[in-house]
């Protein structure tokens, strides 16, 4: 038996509840939602942010931290970033690219369930690689006792497709879904203007086969500058973010 499956079920134990955050592709703005929701949440909840993006770790960039973490006797210890306890592979290693294949990636994402030493959290919220590899599913089953998960797509028809089986690979590991989020669904400026075109939000929900729990703006203040401003974002973004966090209390 791996001993660190044991490591990461004690990891778990102070921790109330997990948050998946997962889409089926890239560029659906996923790490934005669980960057700006984990920094919602930690208004009045302590939450942890796990970046398990691990060719593309953008976690820091967006929350503005750009140290380092640190390995202590007890694990690793996350840095904290307004609020937010992170750990993120961007903080592990250089700006070079890190080569990961298959087993390697695997081991990888056990060993941080294991390692890190999150301290009590009310919530953890890990940003999962993008589409339903074998990272994804990895983290789904390590967290399956204490996670569900919010589904993040655009409108678009091929954002749509890819996160209807990203929904699939989870209702079949017994995942609980709080909801779907259709971010860049309107311009946060404008909303009459749908950078995707019209859509019918409940049939969107049953061809997901998942509730549409919120529909985020296309926002121009994450579209032109990082870190994220909070305090800069549309009162459409910050209700979607109330709406999703709703949703998971729910669960």
């Amino acid at each position: 038996m791996d001993f660190r499956l044991q490591m990461v079920k004690k990891r778990l134990g102070t921790i109330d509840k997990v948050l998946l955050v997962a889409s089926g592709k890239g560029g659906v703005g996923k790490s934005v939602v669980a960057a700006t929701l984990a920094n919602h949440i930690s208004g009045e909840k302590k939450v942890g942010l796990l970046d398990l993006d691990l060719h593309g770790p953008t976690l820091p960039l967006l929350l503005n931290h750009g140290g380092r973490l640190k390995g202590r006797e007890d694990g690793i210890e996350p840095v904290v970033a307004g609020g937010v306890r992170l750990v993120s592979l961007g903080l592990l290693t250089s700006d070079k690219a890190m080569p990961l294949k298959g087993e390697v990636k695997r081991d990888l994402i056990i060993e941080l369930f294991s390692e890190i030493n999150w301290g009590r959290l009310n919530y953890l919220i890990v940003d999962l690689p993008p589409g339903t590899g074998d990272e994804a599913l990895v983290a789904v089953r390590l967290t399956a006792e204490k996670a569900s998960a919010i589904l993040v797509s655009t409108p678009s028809p091929h954002s749509l497709g890819a996160v209807r089986r990203m929904s699939w690979l989870l209702a079949g590991e017994g995942a609980k879904i709080a909801g779907l989020v259709l971010n860049m669904a309107y311009m946060a400026d404008s909303i009459g203007v749908k950078p995707f075109g019209s859509y019918d939000v409940e049939k969107v929900g049953e061809e997901v086969g998942v509730k549409v729990v919120a529909e985020l703006p296309l926002e121009p203040e994450i579209a032109s500058s990082t870190p994220i401003n909070m305090g800069k974002l549309s009162e459409g973004f910050r209700k979607g973010l109330e709406r999703i966090y709703e949703a998971t209390r729910a669960l």
